[in-house]
């Protein structure tokens, strides 16, 4: 028997699949005399015509037009942000938050001593203003970081 190889040029045949039907059965649990658990058949409905009443709410006409005027402005506001970063599981919330205490642990005292406690330096990040502050505190000036070179002659 010899093994066909197909490609671009010889391909299979194409059979065609039943799309599968319509009418979705229903079932439900179900015990016998003795105690034993089996599925049974209970009744059947038509799983497009469920389907199909979801179509109106798909729809982006429909959703603007039940959209409430803040929903809206958030829209136009352009209240985008990269979310890829954030914690997915609450493990990784844990972790985050000790990742954020150790930093703290190994701040400088002369930069802890802005924050009351542990607690005001985490929600010192909670606005974009409170990041920039922190970052600023670590930047060095301009002039002293770069030092100056003199051409001489």
């Amino acid at each position: 028997m010899a093994i066909k190889f197909f490609s671009f040029t010889s391909r299979p045949s194409r059979k065609p699949i039943p799309s599968g039907r319509r009418e979705r059965v229903e079932h439900a649990l179900r015990y016998d005399e003795f105690g034993n658990k089996y599925l049974a058949e209970v009744g059947s409905f038509d799983q497009y015509a469920y389907i199909q009443s979801f179509a109106a709410s798909c729809d982006i006409n429909e959703i603007v037009r039940r959209a409430t005027p803040e929903q809206m402005a958030a829209f136009k506001a352009g209240n985008y942000g990269d979310v890829s970063n954030l914690p997915k599981t609450l493990a990784d919330s844990y972790k985050l938050l000790a990742d954020v205490e150790r930093i703290y642990a190994e701040l400088p005292a002369d930069v802890k001593t802005q924050y009351a406690d542990y607690s005001a330096f985490l929600n010192s990040f909670g606005t974009l203003q409170g990041a920039a502050d922190f970052v600023k505190k670590f930047e060095k000036p301009a002039a002293a970081a770069a030092p100056s070179e003199e051409v001489t002659q």
